[in-house]
């Protein structure tokens, strides 16, 4: 329960660090001689967080990149990294976390589109040592979907 508790807390800071860094003014145009607009942003925060008798630290990195040509394809990419550590009440390390993740999408003018997501996640506390993640894919809504659990895991 408290690695889907990271794995939200990790996203939510995600997001807060994009709307509240002003995503929207960060992602404006640079086109430089190119007929296809485009835009990236690039973020990165650390923070604690307190919970009960634990104290979870993040660090997350990554970046957001958008392109539209001219013929109207949109190619959308987010790459980010969240590392989480928690740490006891008397300051001892007592587990990490690390996640990794490379989302794409991209959308055509005539309304076809395609998302293409890699999500890895590592787990070590208690004397466990476990990696996994997942590759989606959904292309013209279809739903492609593969799954590890490296050894450890429970």
């Amino acid at each position: 329960m408290r690695r889907v508790f990271r794995t939200l807390a990790a996203t939510a800071a995600l997001s807060a660090l994009l709307l509240g860094s002003g995503a929207s003014s960060a992602l404006a145009a640079s086109d430089q001689g190119n007929p296809a607009h485009t835009y990236r942003y690039v973020f990165d925060g650390t923070y604690c967080n307190p919970n009960g008798v634990f104290v979870d630290c993040f660090a997350i990195d990554g970046f957001v990149s958008s392109a539209t040509t001219p013929s109207g394809r949109d190619v959308t990419r987010i790459v980010y990294s969240a590392d989480v550590t928690t740490f006891d009440e008397s300051g001892v390390q007592i587990g990490s976390d690390s996640m990794t993740s490379f989302e794409r999408w991209i959308t055509v003018e005539d309304g076809t589109s395609s998302v293409f997501v890699i999500e890895h996640h590592r787990v070590s506390s208690d004397g466990v040592d476990c990696a996994y993640g997942y590759t989606l894919q959904i292309v013209d809504y279809e739903l492609k979907m593969e799954r590890y659990t490296g050894p450890g895991c429970n």
